[in-house]
C-alpha cells in the first residue's frame, strides 16, 4: 500500500530479523528506556503523509513506540511507528506486529493492518497500521465519579479480559503488560473490550515445540509494577501507585489482602489465592475464573444488556 516497502513480520523464535534480535527486544523493560531511546521518539507532523496515509494527530507514546492516528480513503487508523536506527533493544515493534497478526482470529485483538517501513524526513521508520480504538479503560475509570466502576462494569470488564488473555495465551504468547491502560474499548462498539501493545510479549514455546520454554533464571522484572492486582478498577486506588518498583515490591509484601482489597467482592479474594498457588508450568483455570466472574454477575442480577459506566456517565 502507498510508499510502503512491505517488512516480513519479525519471527519471535528467529535469531536474526530486520528488527534486531527478538530476544534483546522483548527482554527490555518499558519503565526503563534510556536518554537515548526518548531522544528518537518520532516526530510527525499534522497533515503528514507517511505512504497512502496522512496523519491526524498524535495519540500517545510510550515504551513500544509512539502512535498517531491517521487517516486514508476517509477511514481512522491507529499508526505505530519507531526509528529504524533505534538500539536493537529498543525495537519492539517487529515483535508486536507478529503477535498481533497471529492473534486475529481473537474478537478481542486490534485488527491488523500493515507492518512495514518507509521515510520521513530523511529518517527511517517502521509503521504498524492497526484499527483505531477508543479511550483505555484507564482513562475511562478516571472519567468515572469517584474515579472508579461499578461493580457490574468491572464483572464485565473482567470476562472480556479474561477472554481476551486466555485466547494470548493459548496462542502460545504471554503479553507480559496486562493493565488497565493497555485494554481500550471500539471506537464504533463500546461495550468490547480490546486488549492491545504486545511490545513487550513473549513466546512460551518455539517454533513446531510442543512443549514449554524451559523457565528461565535470573530474568529481570517485565511490565508495570503498580498493575499486579484485582482491585484497581473497583477501589479506583492501589496502596502502591505512584511509587518506585523497589517500594511497591515491599508495601504489595507486606500489605494483607483485605488492607487493599477492601470493597471488592469476596471473590477476588478466591481467585488471587488461587493464582497465586500456580507456577509456571500450572495452566490457569481460565474457564473456572470466568465462570466465577459470570456468577458474581448472576448474584447482582447484572447482565450484559445493562449499559457501561461510560455509557451513561
Amino acid at each position: 500500500m502507498g510508499d510502503f516497502r512491505d517488512s516480513s513480520v519479525t519471527s519471535m523464535d528467529s535469531t536474526k530479523s530486520s528488527t534486531g534480535s527478538p530476544e534483546s527486544s522483548i527482554e527490555t523493560d518499558a519503565s526503563t528506556k534510556s536518554e537515548e531511546y526518548n531522544k528518537k521518539i518520532v516526530q510527525l507532523s499534522k497533515d503528514e503523509l507517511i505512504g497512502d496515509y496522512k496523519v491526524v494527530r498524535r495519540l500517545g507514546a510510550g515504551g513500544c513506540g509512539v502512535v498517531y492516528q491517521v487517516k486514508a480513503n476517509g477511514k481512522n487508523y491507529a499508526m505505530k511507528v519507531e526509528r529504524t536506527d533505534m538500539d536493537k533493544a529498543d525495537q519492539l515493534l517487529g515483535i508486536e506486529a507478529h503477535v498481533l497478526k497471529r492473534l486475529q482470529s481473537s474478537p478481542y485483538a486490534v485488527p491488523f493492518i500493515q507492518y512495514g517501513s518507509c521515510q520521513s524526513k530523511g529518517l527511517g521508520l517502521r509503521v504498524l497500521t492497526m484499527g483505531l480504538l477508543g479511550p483505555s479503560i484507564d482513562e475511562l475509570r478516571k472519567q468515572q465519579i469517584k474515579g472508579k466502576f461499578k461493580i457490574g462494569t468491572v464483572l464485565k470488564i473482567g470476562i472480556q479480559a479474561i477472554q481476551a488473555v486466555t485466547f494470548v495465551h493459548c496462542s502460545y504468547f504471554v503479553h507480559r503488560d496486562v493493565k488497565p491502560g493497555n485494554f481500550a474499548i471500539g471506537e464504533d462498539n463500546c461495550k468490547r473490550i480490546y486488549l492491545f501493545d504486545f511490545g513487550l510479549s513473549r513466546a512460551i514455546k518455539k517454533r513446531g515445540d510442543l512443549h514449554l520454554r524451559t523457565m528461565r533464571e535470573d530474568i529481570p522484572f517485565r511490565g508495570t509494577s503498580e498493575y499486579c492486582s484485582l482491585n484497581e478498577l473497583t477501589t479506583g486506588d492501589l496502596p502502591w501507585m505512584g511509587r518506585s518498583r523497589s517500594k511497591t515490591t515491599i508495601l504489595k509484601t507486606k500489605l494483607m489482602d483485605f488492607e487493599y482489597m477492601h470493597g471488592c467482592p469476596v471473590a477476588f479474594s478466591t481467585i488471587l489465592n488461587y493464582l497465586r498457588t500456580l507456577d509456571y508450568y500450572k495452566r490457569p483455570d481460565y474457564i473456572g475464573i470466568e465462570q466465577a466472574f459470570f456468577r458474581m454477575m448472576a448474584a447482582r442480577e447484572s447482565d450484559w444488556n445493562q449499559p457501561m459506566d461510560w455509557e451513561v456517565n
